[in-house]
């Protein structure tokens, strides 16, 4: 009995030390739920024009909005009470006065750390949990709260008291190791950060290897791993609402929620049994140093001097844009000296500790320069590896120019939809295997043979993920010469798999979808029976595309199909038209659609009412007594004998430009239509196109420009 009297008049007593927090608690509390829903939901009265039902809807999804994940103020709550809590519970740790009076309390020193951990859990805890009931009661009086929106408030408390668990441990582990007030802050910034930092300068250094590539990948994901509050808010970007209210939005692979929460909740019990066991051992006597612990010192001092180096090294390598070592080692140097110096003044609160410990300083200067050069001369060879065959499970490749630019339209748990581009989608779904993965690895060898781009002549890139077995995965971005690549990627593109995953939506349920045909003048809807028959033609047509089809085709159509579902919600993707597929071209001709939308192919000489041809005099070959002959420079082409003679090397292209295999040139080139053309096909008095050309070199067309007349 007297112990259980002891320990709750500790808490009161330790509660009058933080009375100003829990009245700060309090009002934040008070203000942020019921003062706000009294506000916004007294706000909505003025909306008469609105039915019962559809009031009661709005006021409902308004004060969801409070309560539930999409308050991000709550957050921020979270963030900032988690740490003023955790710094200010053992604060009385950083005076001495202060540290000798609590240790010669006749308690041990668990129920001393316990009295000051939970009176900072309930200080968040409590105030929480009467407003969110209180917000209750309010919503309750303007419309009948429903199990859900209990649900809601209710996960979103357990959440945010998950994370408040998290972020508050490891402010009060740095609150332990911490001597005074400045290194709890040094500390906690380092328990937060760190990892963050440390990824930051991986990603910066990764730029040293010619086939790194971060497009595939997610920051945030790969830091809340290493980070509280990362975790946090990375966990909060991916909550989806309605019906799958809490779930995350997991790709392929990833842990469930649950696991997720679970995990989570192990580290945060991980960090509170630090901390205890640390205040256990804590020497009194190092109250008012900036670290506690003399032992982890020069780790601390380790573990920022080096990648703090580093940085020096590639801030100074890229102000100077020199690729001599010199400006490297003179960054590294500056930055380990400088890192070095501040932290030893921290921690012995005197500047003429800036150079002690010299020879850890001198040993985190030579581990950075190794990891520096380590990175930029590739020394554990990440450009050259090629997983050998049979550890290879599958592959993803995304062709630069084939499908790229475009993007696909996928539900979400919201009832809407999200975009993700078709590159993107290549990648995560993409399973290339069997016959193939010699072909994957061949690319792959063929990809590390080549160090300058400048030399390569023709050239193509693309991206390839490699699933491991055993579950790691490596993405790659090539660049490498066509004429090499080429036979490869062809093999790949025949493949059904590459079909299927490049053009995801014919091997879904496409007979319900709206199709529209887009064309050089405008846009038209096929009927629900048209449409089908039309994809299925296409789907046909499409499986038997080569590389090569598309490589000496010019796009000349688009089909964007709308795949309705539940009324609202829908599926959206859009294709190319070759002229290559003759089977589509011509049921579309046969159904009056070709001529309606415009899908040329080449331009007809008897159309034109001029070229213009923009490009560089000097470059097209031009000479003259000009001054400016070198400038870039407009000119007009009407002479209908020069447009005749290079009007079937012309050629129209819709949308994104193929640069894989279309080369533009060091000029472009613009189709005037004649007046009678362009109002039979575009309603319009002058229209100009732009077009592509090929087999037409640079001295043609300067001999062009030299005839035309300037219009610049």
């Amino acid at each position: 009995m007297t112990s259980k009297i002891s320990f709750f008049k500790l808490m009161q007593e330790d509660l009058r030390r933080k009375l100003w927090l829990l009245v700060l608690a309090i009002l934040v509390f008070f203000i942020s739920f019921p003062v706000v829903l009294l506000i916004l939901l007294d706000s909505r009265k003025a909306y008469l024009s609105l039915t019962e039902e559809m009031w009661n809807r709005q006021m409902k999804a308004s004060f969801a909005e409070i309560i539930g994940y999409e308050n991000m103020w709550m957050c921020v709550i979270t963030v900032v009470g988690a740490t003023l809590c955790g710094i200010f519970a053992f604060s009385y740790l950083y005076k001495k006065n202060r540290v000798d009076f609590y240790h010669s309390i006749p308690v041990r020193r668990e129920k001393l750390f316990l009295v000051s951990y939970l009176n900072g859990l309930l200080i968040y805890i409590v105030p929480y949990f009467v407003t969110i009931l209180i917000s209750m009661i309010i919503g309750g009086s303007y419309f009948t709260l429903d199990a859900s929106l209990w649900s809601v408030a209710f996960r979103e408390f357990g959440l945010q008291v998950l994370f408040y668990l998290l972020l508050y441990h490891a402010a009060i582990l740095a609150s332990v190791f911490a001597g005074n007030m400045f290194g709890c802050l040094f500390l906690n910034g380092i328990i937060q950060f760190y990892m963050v930092f440390l990824y930051g300068i991986f990603i910066a250094y990764c730029d040293y290897f010619r086939t790194y590539t971060m497009q595939y990948q997610n920051f945030g994901e790969s830091i809340a791993k290493f980070s509280p509050i990362s975790a946090f808010f990375n966990t909060m970007s991916r909550l989806l609402g309605g019906d799958a209210i809490y779930q995350l939005q997991l790709r392929d692979g990833e842990v469930s929620i649950k696991l997720y929460f679970v995990q989570c909740f192990l580290v945060a019990v991980l960090l509170l049994g630090l901390a205890m066991y640390f205040y256990k051992i804590r020497s009194s006597e190092m109250a008012g140093k900036a670290i506690a612990f003399r032992k982890i010192q020069p780790v601390i001092r380790i573990l920022l001097v080096v990648p703090s180096a580093m940085v020096g090294g590639w801030i100074f390598t890229s102000l100077t844009n020199v690729a001599e070592v010199g400006w490297t080692l003179f960054g590294i140097l500056f930055a380990a000296v400088l890192v070095h110096g501040v932290i030893e003044v921290l921690y012995q609160s005197d500047i003429r500790g800036i150079f002690s410990h010299k020879i850890q300083l001198v040993g985190s200067i030579l581990a950075a320069v190794f990891l520096v050069f380590a990175f930029q001369r590739d020394i554990f060879g990440y450009d050259r590896y090629v997983p050998k065959l049979e550890k290879m499970e599958s592959a993803a490749i995304s062709i630069d120019g084939i499908s790229d630019g475009e993007y696909y339209l996928l539900e979400d748990n919201r009832g809407g939809y999200r975009t993700i581009r078709a590159d993107a989608y290549q990648m995560e779904k993409m399973e290339l295997s069997g016959e193939l993965l010699p072909v994957v690895r061949e690319l792959m060898s063929l990809g590390t043979e080549f160090h300058s781009y400048q030399t390569m002549g023709e050239r193509i890139s693309f991206d390839l993920k490699v699933r491991l077995k055993g579950g790691r995965e490596m993405i790659r971005s090539y660049m490498m010469p066509l004429d090499q690549a080429y036979p490869l990627l062809e093999k790949i593109f025949q493949s059904q798999e590459y079909k299927e995953k490049s053009y995801a939506y014919f091997w879904e349920e496409y007979r319900n979808a709206q199709v529209e045909i887009e064309g050089l003048a405008k846009i038209e809807k096929l009927s629900k029976e048209n449409g089908a028959e039309f994809l299925e033609i296409y789907q046909k047509e499409l499986m038997e595309l080569t590389l090569e089809d598309v490589r000496n085709n010019p796009i000349v159509g688009r089909i964007e199909c709308l795949v309705l579902k539940e009324g609202e919600k829908y599926r959206s993707f859009d294709v190319q038209l070759y002229p290559v597929m003759t089977e589509s071209m011509n049921y579309l001709e046969k159904i009056g659609i070709l001529e309606k939308v415009v899908c040329w192919t080449q331009p007809k000489a008897e159309d034109i009412a001029a070229l213009r041809i923009f490009g560089n005099g000097t470059e097209m070959g031009i000479v003259g007594e000009e001054e400016d002959v070198s400038v870039y420079r407009q000119v007009k082409v009407t002479d209908q004998e020069q447009i005749q003679k290079v009007c079937d090397r012309l050629y129209f292209h819709m949308g994104r430009k193929n640069w894989l295999f279309w080369d533009r040139g060091e000029c472009e080139i613009q189709v005037v239509l004649k007046p009678e053309v362009s109002r039979k096909y575009f309603g319009e008095e002058e229209v100009v196109l732009e077009v592509m050309y090929r087999d037409l070199d640079l001295e043609e067309i300067g001999e062009l420009m030299q005839k035309g007349e300037r219009i610049d």
